[in-house]
């Protein structure tokens, strides 16, 4: 189904890379991750409510993981 596939590409694939490569970057304390986003997770966009939702989910994913991770040296 279409919403799957949008929220498993967008949030999971994401959260899924951050699984990947946080463990490598811990014991160095150091690092930077870049997740990419859209203006549509700030602003919407007509017709696209899903993928919309998909990368709001992303920012905040971005933003709470930055913080949990800070204190690691750990840039996200």
């Amino acid at each position: 189904d279409r919403i799957k596939k949008v929220f498993d590409v967008n949030i999971l694939g994401t959260i899924q890379a951050l699984q990947a490569a946080l463990p490598l970057m811990l014991p160095n304390k150091q690092g930077s991750i870049v997740l990419i986003g859209s203006i549509c997770a700030t602003f919407g966009e007509q017709g696209l409510p899903i993928y919309s939702a998909s990368k709001a989910a992303v920012r905040e994913l971005a933003r709470t993981t930055s913080l949990d991770y800070a204190r690691d040296g750990i840039k996200i």
